[in-house]
């Protein structure tokens, strides 16, 4: 693929706290894997990957911010030009669903206006600490959209990469047209 060959440029960057599936998520949806527990398996940090999206041909970079293990460890620079943030917890740790606040928070800080931020209730297929209810409640009061994955059986891993993309590709047009109107 020739970079001048799509339509957008989405930056994406997937960030929480430690063992939450960042890296696995991220390796699911580039090589649709999973690998278990060999961490030396994980290719790196970041990612390209296109994508069709209705009328438009998208190029994703996709950061993993997994050298971060706690909210203050990310910089903040990791956060200014992404059009996407990917909050992401562990459905089976209510700690790293208490913990997203502080990544909304660190994220919203440090970004436009105009990035969308997705949360990501990862790890559907284990016993659950934290309730759909919660997860959705939580959204809600982020003003964010929800969707739960799960790395190892593949399940949403799609569909939480493209769910904003259009809010994104929109955002990027506005920006566009009022740079033109100027």
């Amino acid at each position: 693929m020739v970079d001048s060959e799509y339509d957008y440029l989405l930056r994406i960057i997937i960030v929480g706290d430690t063992n939450v599936g960042k890296s696995s998520l991220m390796t699911r949806f580039e090589k649709n894997v999973f690998y278990p527990d060999d961490w030396n398996l994980f290719p790196s940090s970041f990612m390209n990957k296109y994508e069709q999206f209705d009328d438009c041909f998208v190029r994703m970079m996709i950061w993993d911010g997994s050298k971060a293990r706690r909210y203050n460890d990310l910089p903040t620079v990791g956060f200014l030009d992404k059009e996407i943030i990917m909050l992401v917890f562990d459905l089976s740790s209510r700690e790293t669903f208490n913990h997203v606040d502080l990544w909304h928070t660190k994220a919203q800080k440090n970004t436009q206006k105009s990035t969308v931020f997705v949360l990501i209730g990862n790890k559907n297929d284990l016993p659950r600490e934290v309730s759909d209810a919660e997860a959705r409640q939580k959204a809600r009061m982020m003003s964010v959209t929800y969707v739960e994955t799960s790395a190892k059986t593949g399940e949403n891993i799609h569909t939480a990469f493209r769910i904003n993309t259009e809010e994104a590709i929109q955002n990027i047009r506005r920006n566009y047209d009022k740079l033109i109107k100027k």
